[in-house]
């Protein structure tokens, strides 16, 4: 059954007098713009800023400049302690990332000291929330090199686990670590049960 509607489609009859070229500029310009309204929506939703911080080693020198500058205007008591301990754990992890990419064509001992500073900050005083990282299924070794090697990794951080689980133990008893392996989700169970 033929459709009883014979129209066609009209297309214009109008074309762009020019057509720009985009240039790198043009890219570097939209991204720094891009950046900047990320920061201002940042405010104080940790979310966004966890995002944002995870990110920040990979932008240009100026743009990772804005949102750490935006963030280094931020207080650890504007945040609760779990979202503090969100932000310090992104800190942590890029801070890591950023040692382990020492020496791969980008100078990164200021961005290291940037995240570093602002980590710091942002430390927590107890044992169970600064050791928490250790059990996650991405955890990276502090101290940074060349290789990624995941055996290399995990040989490394056998033994701060051992130590912050001895910690807990001394500090809180059984009770310490069960509530430490609730914290740390199911997740890392079966790491937290080999020590």
């Amino acid at each position: 059954m033929a459709s009883a509607c014979k129209r066609q489609a009209t297309l214009r009859d109008w074309v762009p007098d020019k057509i720009g070229e985009t240039t790198y500029g043009d890219i570097w310009r939209t991204v720094t713009q891009v950046v900047q309204w990320l920061v201002a929506d940042a405010a104080v939703d940790t979310q966004r800023w966890k995002q944002l911080l995870e990110r920040a080693r990979l932008l240009a020198d100026n743009d990772f400049d804005s949102v750490m500058g935006a963030f280094e205007h931020l207080q650890p008591e504007q945040f609760e302690r779990h979202d503090r301990l969100l932000i310090w754990d992104a800190l942590r992890h890029q801070t890591a990332l950023c040692r382990r990419d020492t020496g791969k064509g980008r100078d990164t001992a200021p961005i290291v000291e940037r995240l570093t500073r602002s980590r710091d900050l942002f430390q927590p005083t107890a044992v169970s929330d600064s050791s928490m990282w250790l059990f996650s299924h991405d955890a990276v070794f502090e101290i940074g090199d060349d290789e990624s090697d995941w055996r290399v990794n995990e040989a490394r951080l056998a033994p701060l686990r051992k130590d912050a689980v001895m910690s807990i133990w001394q500090q809180s008893g059984l009770k310490g670590i069960q509530g430490f392996r609730c914290q740390c989700g199911d997740a890392s169970g079966h790491r937290l049960e080999s020590r």
